[in-house]
């Protein structure tokens, strides 16, 4: 076998790389290369940095968390001097935050945030009709050196509050950051990419459950942000699992307890999608 078809493979998919963990340590734009990881370990290693507190965060993750405890624009209150930033300036915010925290300061100059009030009325991933989407995350030049991805973020509607309108927004950001991490540095070999052991065949599969559950648990830890989010696991879930006609017996319960999953749950929430779209 030559050196090209070893990197390829003989089907076309190439070799897996890795990052070293003093590189991942360090963080920044440039540690991982697009397309090129197995999914697998993208999770492994989020979910294991996201368990850093104290001492043991990197020096990354120690001046995002020690920036948001002491800067104003991070507040979620409605009330002055906290209304001099715009919610695009504090999603802004909390997006260069998260990324710095949880995914190794990797998005940074790779991922477009756009906030908008364009209305689209498609069936949209909870499962409600005819409504606005929440967000979507696409891959501007997929397939290339310079690929990026961009999420799109849309009006809040039926909230009130100013703090809810903002923690809804924040759990969007956070749900769609990490597919955006995913689309970006995970393998871009299909067969690789869609099995339900990775991103799944939705993008909602093991590995973006397991990142999703491990964020959960990060970013409303008291010792680190103390935000109190809901990400939608157990809904992206049901929705998986209904596009692809699947029941929630597919899951095994090992792996529903290691998300703090009920099995009733889910047969709850997948029945509720099932009355929705029919």
């Amino acid at each position: 076998m030559n050196l090209l078809n070893h990197i390829l493979g003989e089907d076309g998919h190439k070799v897996h790389l890795r990052v070293d963990r003093r590189n991942l340590i360090r963080g920044g734009a440039d540690i991982f290369a697009p397309g090129r990881y197995n999914t697998t370990w993208l999770a492994e290693i989020v979910v294991s940095f996201s368990k850093h507190r104290g001492h043991h965060l990197t020096l990354l993750q120690k001046s995002a968390v020690n920036h948001y405890w002491k800067q104003r624009i991070y507040d979620l209150e409605d009330k002055p001097p906290h209304t001099q930033y715009t919610i695009l300036e504090k999603l802004t915010a909390y997006f260069h935050l998260f990324d710095a925290v949880f995914f190794f300061g990797s998005l940074n100059t790779r991922c477009d945030l756009k906030f908008s009030s364009q209305l689209d009325t498609t069936k949209n991933r909870n499962g409600e009709t005819e409504t606005n989407y929440q967000s979507k995350t696409i891959c501007l030049i997929p397939f290339s050196s310079q690929k990026r991805a961009k999420i799109t973020i849309y009006t809040a509607t039926g909230l009130v509050s100013k703090r809810k309108i903002l923690i809804h927004y924040l759990e969007i950001l956070l749900h769609e950051m990490i597919h955006a991490f995913l689309n970006l540095w995970s393998c871009e070999y299909k067969p690789c990419r869609t099995a339900w052991e990775r991103c799944g065949p939705g993008e909602h599969g093991f590995a973006f459950q397991d990142i999703l559950f491990a964020l959960q648990r990060a970013v409303n830890d008291g010792m680190l942000l103390n935000l109190g989010l809901e990400l939608g696991g157990l809904t992206s879930l049901a929705r998986e699992l209904f596009d692809f006609g699947l029941s929630e017996g597919f899951v095994k319960g090992e792996r529903l307890r290691s998300w703090w999953m009920k099995r009733k749950d889910l047969r709850r929430r997948l029945g509720e999608i099932r009355k929705i779209i029919g």
